[in-house]
């Protein structure tokens, strides 16, 4: 990716983000505060990758999924491409796109819990835009609403090279422990 690319792709990414909140929450003050978070760590993206690879089932490690940026509320995995991932015709399969999702808002949760919490995903609407092959994918989670028991997570995956929005996730967690 050309240098400049990343950043007009994560703000893009940010902008699907808070509209996606702001449809979903309401245009209120703090929909839009959450939406604007800029990455500033909360947890390094080492301890982020920690969680990523103490926490997940193993077939979720064999995906591959590496931890780009991580804040507050967001994060951003690489999904790197690979012929396994794909089915015929060199296409990145739905069920690994929301594998990744899922996985994401784990850790986007965990980041804004400030450190992993047992949690199970209670709901997940995937949304598919354009098929992707050949490319890597960014996967970004932003979480929106964070309570004591409940979780909701917005997650836009994005094709690293066209920079296209590839999908879009809402997800729901039952949190444990908090």
């Amino acid at each position: 990716m050309k240098n400049g690319s990343y950043s007009r792709l994560v703000n893009s990414a940010a902008a699907e983000s808070a509209g996606m909140i702001a449809r979903k929450y309401g245009d209120d003050k703090k929909s839009r505060e959450l939406a604007s978070i800029e990455l500033l760590p909360s947890l390094s993206s080492a301890e982020a990758e920690v969680i990523l690879t103490s926490k997940m089932p193993s077939w979720v490690l064999d995906l591959g999924l590496l931890v780009e940026k991580c804040s507050e509320h967001k994060v951003i995995l690489r999904l790197p491409w690979s012929n396994r991932l794909a089915r015929e015709g060199e296409i990145i399969s739905g069920a690994v796109m929301m594998t990744a999702a899922d996985t994401a808002a784990v850790v986007a949760i965990s980041a804004a819990c400030k450190g992993y919490i047992p949690m199970a995903t209670i709901q997940q609407s995937t949304s598919f835009k354009r098929p992707v092959g050949g490319e890597d994918l960014l996967v970004e989670a932003v979480v929106g609403k964070l309570g004591h028991r409940i979780a909701f997570v917005d997650i836009v995956l994005i094709s690293s090279e066209a920079s296209k929005i590839a999908a879009t996730v809402s997800s729901v967690f039952s949190l444990r422990g908090r």
